[in-house]
């Protein structure tokens, strides 16, 4: 069976079996399987096709006093998408949210933030050199467009995810509470706690990864935090431990 340019996927005597490190991600296996047990998740849309999409659920967003939230992945892939169907949401009365890591040109996040009407800006952790060890990456250029937005007056929400051993030190949070005061514009802040409900996906797509086997920790961890980032006279909202 021959229904992938990579040879990503191959079938022999004992099965099929997928060689992750080939994939390219194209979704020809999922169109040539046979018994449809792949298959692909998403679809493409126009920017036209996205706003008529969007345009269906304007009598909701009315009477909830919502919108339409951009989120993913990082929508700031797409920013020339991104920003053309910000721009026309905003031409039709349309309330604007972008779910971002923050990781994109400066000058990207200065164009969609003229058509988003709130940001929730994800803050994994301040220290730069645990931000390169988790992610592969600086976050100076996240904290420089995080400051950005904050000079520019749009509302923001900082979202921190808090995983256990990796960004939950008291270190961790004394850093994360002094930036974020710094900041003018800051309605909340929102903790994520760590929860396990994808480590099947990851075991079945071969990819552990450092968090395997964490467990989801208690409330009292999660009460912890909140009342040391309280002390920072920031608005915090925990929701629960799971």
């Amino acid at each position: 069976m021959e229904v992938c340019p990579q040879k990503a996927i191959s079938q022999n005597d004992t099965g099929v079996s997928i060689d992750r490190k080939l994939c390219q991600v194209c979704g020809t296996c999922a169109e040539f399987c046979p018994v449809n047990a792949l298959e692909k998740a998403g679809k493409e849309f126009s920017a036209t096709e996205l706003l008529e999409q969007i345009e269906k659920d304007k009598v909701f967003f009315k009477e909830s006093r919502g919108g339409v939230t951009f989120s993913g992945g990082e929508p700031l892939l797409q920013h020339v998408f991104l920003a053309n169907v910000l721009e026309e949401c905003c031409h039709r009365k349309i309330h604007t949210c972008l779910d971002t890591s923050g990781y994109a040109a400066s000058d990207v996040v200065e164009r969609v933030a003229r058509w988003t009407n709130l940001f929730l800006f994800d803050l994994k952790v301040v220290d730069d050199q645990k931000h390169k060890d988790y992610t592969g990456f600086s976050n100076q250029l996240i904290l420089k467009n995080l400051r950005l937005l904050d000079t520019s007056g749009v509302p923001l929400i900082i979202r921190i995810p808090l995983v256990p051993g990796l960004n939950d030190s008291k270190e961790d949070i004394r850093q994360a509470g002094e930036f974020i005061r710094s900041l003018k514009h800051i309605m909340r802040v929102d903790l994520l706690p760590y929860h396990d409900i994808a480590v099947q996906k990851y075991i079945r797509l071969n990819r552990l990864t450092e968090t395997a086997g964490k467990k989801p920790p208690g409330q009292n961890w999660l009460d912890d935090i909140r009342e040391q980032l309280a002390g920072f006279e920031l608005n915090v909202s925990g929701g629960h431990a799971v």
